[in-house]
């Protein structure tokens, strides 16, 4: 499974309107629970960090009533043809 930033429970939402977050893992990339700053570009990303915390909840898209998106992950539809080869 992909890891994203925007899926971590040590990442916030700094002003609600996705611009940036706010990293506070205990460890160098949330400096050290103090927390740090981040674009959200970063968030979008793939990273293979080691101290990531999965949360379903988006922390950039939010409903009119304040209620977080899950996280629902693409099906992958396997085709029932197959490729040719050609010799």
């Amino acid at each position: 499974m992909k890891q994203y930033c925007r899926y971590c429970g040590n990442a916030f939402d700094y002003n609600g309107e996705g611009e940036d977050f706010i990293c506070e893992a205990d460890a160098p990339c949330g400096n050290n629970g103090s927390g740090r700053f981040y674009n959200a570009e970063k968030a979008k990303r793939p990273n293979k960090c080691k101290y990531f915390a999965f949360c379903n909840a988006d922390i950039f898209r939010q409903d009119e009533n304040g209620n977080f998106a899950e996280y629902k992950p693409r099906q992958i539809i396997k085709q029932p043809y197959e490729q040719m080869k050609l010799f």
